[in-house]
């Protein structure tokens, strides 16, 4: 299955070994009825999973205090989690929609749906204030190296 096939909504879904044919699952379509808006989620997601991934690198740095670190390693941690989370709703309602399942058990799948959605927008949200805040709380104390000049004639070739 290509991407262009996934984001244009016409998907055979291979379920329990088994193919459901005929099943147009429009979940992207109704988050985003144009192809444009499909590609711009699925680009945000994997932006957004980027984005943590590169304050991850920053795991083994030196920070003023040990709550500071944890703060930063937490955040880092929930930025790069829950963007692939909000991936496996949307493939639990795609397969909720393209199986049979009894109105009871699906209607048992929605409210845990929904509050695992909810608690993840919180904590992502947060997240990304914290560490935001932690960028600029953490200048408080920099190493004495970062006062000292650059000579850049050293570094770049001149007339």
């Amino acid at each position: 299955m290509s991407l262009t096939s996934l984001l244009d909504g016409d998907w055979i879904m291979y379920l329990h070994g088994t193919i459901v044919e005929d099943t147009r699952l429009d979940y992207l379509s109704e988050v985003a009825p144009d192809r444009n808006g499909r590609i711009a989620i699925v680009i945000s997601i994997i932006s957004a999973t980027l984005f943590g991934s590169i304050h991850c690198i920053a795991w083994n740095f030196q920070f003023p205090t040990p709550i500071e670190r944890i703060i930063w390693i937490s955040s880092s941690l929930v930025i790069v989690a829950v963007p692939p989370l909000w991936v496996c709703e949307a493939v639990t309602v795609i397969a909720c929609k393209a199986t049979e399942i009894r109105p009871s058990i699906r209607n048992a799948l929605v409210a845990p749906r929904y509050v695992i959605l909810a608690v993840s927008v919180y904590a992502y949200f947060l997240a990304r204030v914290l560490l935001i805040v932690q960028a600029f709380v953490l200048l408080r104390e920099l190493p004495p190296s970062a006062e000292q000049s650059v000579r850049w004639t050293y570094f770049l070739p001149h007339i």
